[in-house]
């Protein structure tokens, strides 16, 4: 038995309360999709309910966690220093007792997820070795063999490749026991739920709202939508008609007022009737004044996260070359990945993607690409998969979007700051402090502020969420210059690439958009 009530959460460092009063029971076969913006709570909340006394490093817990008879296993977002040092064997050590470790399970779960056993029983081969993928197949499967009742996942779509999506999709679905995961990718989230809690920050992050609906994600995206429509229409409709009593209260008003100011004296039992009547009339605003209050409010949302590029026309002319890799093989250092020739050709502001296995080489030939555009000149703006390796942690959002401190220039990056949702304290905090997702959306503004004319980026949907992707894509879609990205989300490769390669051992090659599947 798993029940909430009553859980309210507190950043202890900001005191940014981030779920107020939210009770909910999980029960067996559920499916439930965290979703919502960036820092409004979900790995938090995902984390207080596994483990209060780690939660409470960083955040005030109030309420009532109950688990009974139930045991746990929790897919983290990330791993610390140590265990990336570990071997794989020396990670299921401590996972697993082996004394009591159903073989056949062991073996079946080994090849469902497609695990290498060959690297598990190299005691030299690292976990922090492993690609992205293959890291989140082997920690799921040191999980689902100690045979959990319970399975909370903290983002695991994140460097998984398309095939292994859908793998992740099977296994969800499948499992009798009841799944939480948190995950931006649309596709996973609308296949895989049955339940859905909602995450948002309201009124500059100071208010939290946490909506439960137990219907799948596209259930409930549609059941949004067409709620935000019903309400803009009522919302409209009845300011339509009070704006129409207040016109005819103001004539009215206006016509009595006037007679009042100009009847004469000699006419006393005139004048009166003019007061009665103003009195009646004034009656008749308090009346007003009060239905305004009783109108159809705006239902507040959060806004999606709004990217907004300087869309000079041809930033790159359709004509110019940009790119003309000619590889004999893909290799890193002196280890031969693939060992087929790898050309790419890329001309004026095409949109290209490439898509591909897990380690495969994917990162390694984007990263290639990007030296071989630094020798030419060109303005690029490149985000790699891992933040950190271009991201100065130490410095806060501000320091690292600023290139003087001219107070035109301070304004502007101000301004877009607070366009992306970012409070003044949060533009002064260090980037280290941030999430994955506030990270990016530093990456973002560095690539807008600084007009960049190409753009190189590996898995950029990785930290958006499902309600901010439609505005990224369309951002994307509006800018002007060539972009050649990594991606796994399939929404995201279909909606704005031109271009899809096929990164495999047989090289490179083009496929059509239609086989993304």
């Amino acid at each position: 038995m798993f029940i909430v009530n009553n859980l309210t959460l507190i950043n202890k460092k900001d005191l940014r309360v981030l779920v107020k009063d939210f009770s909910f029971t999980l029960n067996q076969g559920d499916k439930v999709g965290l979703i919502g913006e960036e820092g409004n709570g979900k790995s938090s909340f995902l984390l207080a309910l596994y483990d209060e006394k780690e939660a409470n490093e960083y955040l005030e817990i109030e309420g009532s966690i109950n688990i009974k008879n139930e045991k746990i296993g929790f897919l983290r977002q990330f791993l610390d220093e140590t265990r990336l040092n570990m071997s794989l064997s020396e990670y299921l050590n401590e996972a697993i007792d082996y004394s009591t470790l159903d073989y056949n399970l062991y073996y079946q779960i080994l090849d469902r997820l497609e695990v290498d056993e060959d690297k598990i029983n190299n005691p030299d081969f690292k976990i922090k070795s492993l690609s992205g993928g293959e890291r989140i197949k082997f920690l799921l499967f040191s999980i689902l063999v100690t045979e959990p009742t319970i399975l909370f996942l903290d983002e695991p779509s994140n460097d998984l490749d398309i095939s292994s999506l859908k793998m992740l999709e099977r296994v969800i679905k499948s499992l009798p026991i009841p799944v939480m995961f948190i995950s931006h990718d649309e596709d996973l989230l609308s296949n895989c739920t049955n339940r859905i809690i909602h995450f948002e920050s309201l009124q500059s992050k100071s208010e939290p709202r946490t909506t439960l609906r137990n219907i799948s994600y596209k259930e409930y995206k549609k059941e949004r939508l067409s709620f935000l429509e019903r309400n803009i229409q009522l919302v409209n409709k009845d300011k339509e008609n009070f704006d129409k009593k207040m016109e005819k209260y103001n004539r009215v008003y206006n016509s009595v007022d006037y007679a009042l100011n100009t009847v004469s004296r000699q006419c006393p039992s005139e004048a009166k009737n003019l007061k009665d009547k103003m009195h009646s009339v004034k009656s008749m605003g308090r009346r007003l004044e009060k239905e305004k209050e009783n109108l159809t409010k705006k239902f507040e949302v959060e806004d999606p996260i709004i990217l907004k590029f300087n869309n000079k026309k041809d930033l790159i002319p359709p004509s110019k070359t940009v790119l003309d890799l000619e590889l004999e093989n893909l290799k890193i250092n002196e280890t031969v990945l693939i060992d087929k020739p790898i050309n790419l050709f890329i001309k004026g502001p095409e949109k290209v993607v490439i898509i591909g296995d897990n380690g495969v080489g994917k990162t390694t030939l984007i990263k290639l690409i990007y030296e071989k555009l630094k020798e030419k000149d060109f303005k690029i703006g490149y985000m790699p998969q891992n933040y950190e390796d271009l991201l100065l942690t130490y410095k806060t959002p501000l320091e690292y979007l600023i290139n003087s401190y001219k107070k035109e220039e301070l304004d502007k990056v101000y301004t877009y700051l607070g366009s992306l949702k970012f409070k003044k304290e949060e533009m002064d905090r260090e980037i280290s402090s941030l999430s994955g997702g506030e990270k990016a959306k530093i990456f973002y503004s560095k690539m807008v502020l600084d007009e960049d004319e190409v753009l190189i980026l590996d898995e950029p949907t990785r930290n958006i969420s499902p309600f901010s992707l439609d505005s990224f894509i369309e951002a994307l879609n509006d800018y002007k210059g060539p972009i050649i990205a990594i991606s796994h989300d399939r929404k995201f490769i279909k909606s704005l690439f031109e271009k899809v390669y096929l990164l495999n051992k047989d090289g490179l090659k083009e496929i059509d958009k239609e086989e993304v599947e």
